[in-house]
């Protein structure tokens, strides 16, 4: 568990790196803290859940106990980080059987939804399933009291706008 000067763990490393069974092994043997974040406070669920690997985001919140609710600096969450890169497996497994948080918004800036994320990067399918969920609100507006939909409009994608007109 010994990190880097940045605060880089073997664990966060092997997330990082999409290596399952390094990571089993670094928690299940080696006892690694799968809450032991990076200086920006990114902890090894937030690179799973960045670099897309499915197979360890599932180990580390369902054997390894990682909190999916744990901020970085900022107040960004794991599910904040995979809307806004696309990846819907993993969302869909954070919301749907980890329960994580989708009106949770980031503390800086605009203070941005899971739903903004995915709608400024134009994840269509991403947006279907925040708002067909039932979980995620259309009108909610960011941390800073605007409303998604002008952010959303202004990288022109008319689908993603539609859905969040009739949300």
């Amino acid at each position: 568990d010994k990190p880097e000067a940045n605060g880089r763990t073997a664990l966060y490393i092997a997330c990082q790196q999409g290596h399952l069974d390094i990571v089993r092994f670094l928690v299940d043997e080696a006892q690694a803290d799968v809450e032991k974040a990076m200086t920006d406070g990114f902890t090894p669920l937030f690179i799973a859940c960045q670099e897309g690997h499915l197979d360890i985001v599932r180990f580390l919140v369902e054997e390894a106990q990682a909190d999916v609710e744990k901020a970085a600096t900022g107040g960004c969450t794991p599910l904040i980080v995979a809307t806004g890169l696309g990846h819907l497996e993993i969302v869909q497994f954070l919301v749907t059987e980890a329960q994580a948080d989708v009106s949770k918004a980031t503390t800086e800036g605009h203070g941005f939804t899971p739903l903004y994320g995915a709608a400024y990067n134009g994840h269509v399918q991403m947006v279907k399933f925040l708002l067909g969920s039932g979980l995620a609100n259309g009108n909610q507006t960011l941390g800073d009291g605007h409303n998604v939909l002008p952010f959303v409009c202004d990288n022109k994608d008319v689908e993603i706008c539609g859905r969040l007109l009739v949300a």
